[in-house]
């Protein structure tokens, strides 16, 4: 049965986490780089990362992460959730497996006491994030 669940750093199961390093190790290969080369979590530790999984058992099936950022803006200390890492499975795209984990992630961002939730993704997919209520900022960025 496909479970649907939220689990702070110290408590993701190793078999998912694995599989989440994995699949980010393959799309975002420039992560592992420098004196991060041989990282061993999906998220550092020190950012209080907060993992969202939908899984089958021990099958990975999509991930996202965030994580707690301070900005220093005007004298005043902003607290914000990184939204990152976001992925499913290719066998498993367009079932609306992403769109749930998405939407777990949006929700605690939201019921959380941050003053903002942030994310970085391509122009190509903004849309996905634009039908679960993230607005862009400005011209955004594109690596492609």
């Amino acid at each position: 049965m496909l479970d649907f669940a939220i689990y702070p750093q110290s408590e993701l199961p190793a078999p998912l986490k694995w599989q989440a390093l994995a699949f980010i190790k393959t799309e975002w290969p420039f992560v592992f780089s420098g004196e991060d080369q041989f990282l061993t979590e999906p998220c550092l530790s020190d950012r209080d990362p907060v993992h969202f999984v939908a899984a089958e058992g021990d099958s990975l099936i999509g991930y996202a992460s965030i994580f707690r950022l301070y900005l220093d803006h005007a004298d005043t200390r902003y607290e914000i959730y990184a939204f990152g890492n976001m992925f499913t499975f290719p066998p498993y795209r367009k079932q609306g497996y992403g769109k749930r984990v998405l939407e777990m992630a949006t929700n605690f961002i939201r019921k959380s006491d941050v003053d903002a939730g942030i994310l970085f993704c391509e122009s190509i997919v903004m849309p996905f994030y634009q039908a679960c209520s993230w607005q862009t900022a400005g011209a955004g960025w594109d690596s492609g």
